[in-house]
């Protein structure tokens, strides 16, 4: 693939970000927006008044169409490291379909934790309620660990992603916006309550899929280092020897050794007549 192949390949992975940074950017509204009713108002009006719960809702469902859309947009990323023999790239794309795959468990089953603990009510549910909290507790539970590990994994594929552009484009600062989505992800560890603060890391990604957009697309084939040789085994094939390529007698080290002229068979010192032709021998 040459340079300038390479180059229309990160373009277009740099467009299919914009989409992604569209969306981080209306659900960090969203769970801003919630972040507010939470820190102004009580805890309980948040989570069982639908006007202020549903814009975590919103932003929760956007965060399962992001991740989504990341399942189906790293295919140039491959035909880069391919042609490029870019391991980190490969790392950086089988990480991100992983994780986006647990982002996606992971949230769903965070949106049904949350339709099962704000619908809870005593006057509705009955002794049952107390089931339905433990239940959607648990449910909340397993949720954060998924997103937990989806996190850590997301960090690992920002530094890999970091680490690839800097070998193919040493002189292209793209890998900066992977750091700054790194930092995003960071943020999400260290907030087990990401919806809380989900806002925050979402600054972090939306400054970064800015600049990864900004620089992939006023990228040149300039800025591609030049791609490592493609080790050639080289096998050495011994010819078979042809039917004429006969080994001459003279070079036989055992002169004790005696052919007949006529069918070329070894005869036994001495012999008078070959045993096999029958030719007389002198």
């Amino acid at each position: 693939m040459s340079n300038q192949e390479i180059t229309t390949q990160f373009r277009k992975f740099g467009n299919k970000l914009i989409p992604i940074l569209i969306l981080t950017v209306i659900s960090s509204v969203f769970f801003l927006i919630f972040t507010i009713y939470l820190l102004t108002h009580s805890v309980y009006l948040i989570f069982y008044n639908l006007n202020y719960s549903r814009w975590l809702y919103y932003g929760i469902y956007l965060q399962i169409l992001i991740w989504f859309i990341f399942l189906f947009m790293l295919g140039n990323i491959k035909n880069i490291a391919d042609a490029h023999l870019n391991s980190e790239l490969l790392s950086f794309r089988s990480k991100m379909i992983a994780l986006s795959i647990l982002r996606i468990i992971g949230f769903f089953v965070q949106l049904n934790a949350i339709y099962i603990l704000t619908s809870i009510s005593s006057t509705r549910y009955g002794t049952t309620s107390s089931y339905l909290i433990v239940f959607g507790a648990i449910c909340m539970g397993i949720s954060l660990i998924v997103l937990f590990i989806a996190a850590i994994l997301e960090i690992v594929a920002w530094v890999r992603l970091s680490s690839g552009l800097s070998l193919i484009l040493p002189a292209n600062n793209a890998k900066a916006g992977a750091i700054l989505c790194m930092v995003g992800a960071i943020i999400d560890v260290i907030i087990p309550l990401w919806f809380i603060l989900r806002s925050l890391s979402g600054i972090f990604r939306i400054i970064g899929f800015i600049l990864l957009i900004f620089y992939l697309y006023n990228l040149t084939e300039d800025n591609i280092a030049p791609a490592p040789p493609r080790s050639s085994l080289s096998i050495r094939v011994q010819p078979a020897a042809s039917a004429t390529q006969l080994t001459p007698v003279s070079t036989l080290s055992d002169s004790s050794i005696i052919y007949c002229p006529a069918c070329g068979i070894n005869v036994k010192p001495g012999a008078k007549y070959c045993t096999s032709c029958g030719r007389e021998l002198k």
